[in-house]
């Protein structure tokens, strides 16, 4: 049942009206304007303006201090993985975490310098795909994935 007119006095309180909004990938912001009428005094209004802004999904680039990382050979055949960076800033706390499909942490190793070069044993690895995370202070700062194939 849709209520079209409510009669309400002087500072009542009404906890019932919800506003939606369907962007329809539209960015931007949109505005509504609800207008509520005294039917009695049609001169007298009240309104409220209810903005919604949209961004774009996902997550916005940060600047990071991984200029350049490669891994290869990928896939590889049971051979290690070289991974080599190339960074920028400061490489205290910074670490390479190689992570399986599962979000299990299989290696850690120390970056020890802004250009390295760190060889990732895979042998004892099951084959499937990994991911090789630079991890500073906890946070990723970028992630390349490479498959071990038996």
């Amino acid at each position: 049942m849709t209520i079209h007119s409510l009669a309400l006095t002087q500072l009542d309180t009404v906890r019932n009206f919800h506003a939606y909004h369907e962007p329809r990938n539209l960015v931007g912001t949109s505005t509504y304007r609800y207008v509520w009428f005294n039917t009695a005094e049609p001169t007298d209004s009240a309104w409220v303006d209810i903005q919604f802004t949209t961004t774009s999904v996902g997550i916005e680039e940060r600047a990071s201090s991984v200029k350049n990382m490669q891994v290869y050979p990928n896939p590889t055949l049971g051979n290690d993985v070289e991974v080599v960076l190339d960074l920028s800033g400061n490489v205290q706390n910074t670490k390479l975490v190689v992570y399986n499909m599962v979000g299990e942490r299989v290696r850690t190793s120390p970056v020890r310098g802004l250009q390295s070069r760190t060889l990732v044993s895979t042998g004892d690895l099951s084959a499937g795909l990994y991911f090789v995370t630079v991890e500073r202070n906890g946070s990723a700062l970028a992630s390349k994935r490479f498959v071990v194939t038996r």
